[in-house]
C-alpha cells in the first residue's frame, strides 16, 4: 500500500514539474528578469508554506534535530535557486524542452548518492540506465540544440546547464535526507517552508543590491509558478517519505523527472510548436529509456 501511494505522490510531482518548467518557459519567453522574478515566486510560496504550516511540530520537534533541518534545508534552497536561475536562462537563449531536460539530468546526483552514501542496491539494469542519461546528454548536447542567439553562444548555454544541473541535482539531494531520519513525520510542513524562507532571503538580497525591482507583469507568473512549486515539494516530500518506508527513496527523483521531461516536451511539441530533429527525439527516448531502468529494482 505505501509503494502504491508512493507512486501516485510521484505521478502528481511529474505533472507539477512539468507545469512548473511550463511557467519558467513563459517567463524565458517574455524576457523577464529572472532575479526579482524568484523573489516574487519564493514570497508567494513562503506565505502559502506558512497558512498550511503544523504549528505543533515546531513545539513538539526535538531543537538539535530541527535545527539540522533548517540547515540542510537552507543549502536545499540556495542549491534550488541556483537550478531555477540558470534553467531559466538556458530556456531563454536555446531550446526550452531540450535545456530542460538536460537540466532535469540532474537525478543521476541523488540516485548516485542513493547508492554510495545509502547503501541502496544497483543492479546492471540501473547502471545501464544512467549510461541511457549520459548518451541523453551526448546528444542533446551543441549539436542536439539549435543554435543560441544570446551572445556567448552554446558555450553560455552549455555552461547555464551545468550550473542547473548541479543546483537542481543537490537541491533534490538535500530534500530526501530528512526522510531519512527517525521522528520525521512532523517535517512536512517544516520542509517547504524552511527551503523557501532559505530561497527568498537569497533572491530577495540578489535583486536588492543589483536594483532589480519587480515589475507587475511578474505577477501573475509568480502566482501561478508559487502554487505549482508548493504542490510539487510537499507531493515530493510525502513521495519521499512513502517509498523510504519500503526501501525505494532512489527511485522518486528518477521517476519523477522522467515523467516531467516527457509531458515538457510534449508541451513543448504540441503548444509552443517547438521543432526536434531526430537526433533530438533520440536522445530524449534515450533518457526517458534510462530513467526507466534507473528505476527498476
Amino acid at each position: 500500500m505505501l509503494m502504491i501511494t508512493g507512486l501516485l505522490f510521484i505521478l502528481l510531482v511529474a505533472v507539477m514539474g512539468a507545469a512548473l518548467s511550463a511557467v519558467f518557459q513563459n517567463v524565458a519567453r517574455r524576457r523577464l528578469d529572472v532575479v526579482p522574478f524568484c523573489a516574487l515566486i519564493s514570497l508567494f510560496q513562503v506565505s502559502g508554506a506558512l497558512l498550511g504550516m503544523r504549528w505543533d511540530a515546531l513545539r513538539n520537534a526535538d531543537h538539535h534535530q530541527l535545527l539540522a533541518l533548517a540547515g540542510i534545508m537552507t543549502v536545499c534552497g540556495l542549491c534550488n535557486g541556483l537550478g531555477v536561475m540558470a534553467n531559466i536562462e538556458a530556456m531563454k537563449r536555446g531550446h526550452a524542452a531540450i535545456s530542460n531536460a538536460l537540466a532535469q539530468a540532474a537525478l543521476l546526483i541523488p540516485f548516485t548518492f542513493s547508492i554510495l552514501i545509502w547503501k541502496e542496491h544497483a543492479s546492471v539494469l540501473n547502471l545501464a540506465g544512467v549510461a541511457g542519461v549520459i548518451l541523453m546528454g551526448f546528444l542533446l548536447g551543441p549539436g542536439g540544440a539549435p543554435r543560441a542567439k544570446e551572445p556567448g553562444g552554446v558555450t553560455v548555454w552549455l555552461l547555464l546547464i551545468l550550473l542547473a544541473f548541479v543546483g537542481y541535482g543537490f537541491a533534490q539531494l538535500t530534500y530526501q535526507v530528512p526522510s531519512r531520519w527517525a521522528n520525521n513525520a512532523g517535517f512536512l510542513g517544516l520542509r517547504p517552508l524552511f527551503l523557501m524562507l532559505s530561497q527568498a532571503t537569497f533572491f530577495t538580497i540578489f535583486a536588492f543590491v543589483g536594483r532589480r525591482p519587480v515589475t507587475r507583469a511578474m505577477v501573475p507568473a509568480a502566482i501561478a509558478g508559487a502554487a505549482v512549486g508548493l504542490s510539487y515539494l510537499y507531493a515530493a516530500a510525502l513521495a519521499a517519505d512513502a517509498m523510504t518506508a519500503v526501501n525505494l527513496a532512489g527511485i522518486v527523483y528518477p521517476l519523477a523527472i522522467g515523467g516531467v521531461i516527457i509531458l515538457f516536451a510534449l508541451y513543448s511539441r504540441i503548444v509552443l510548436h517547438e521543432s526536434y530533429t531526430a537526433r533530438s527525439w533520440i536522445g530524449l527516448a534515450a533518457g526517458v529509456a534510462g530513467i526507466v531502468l534507473i528505476c527498476i529494482r
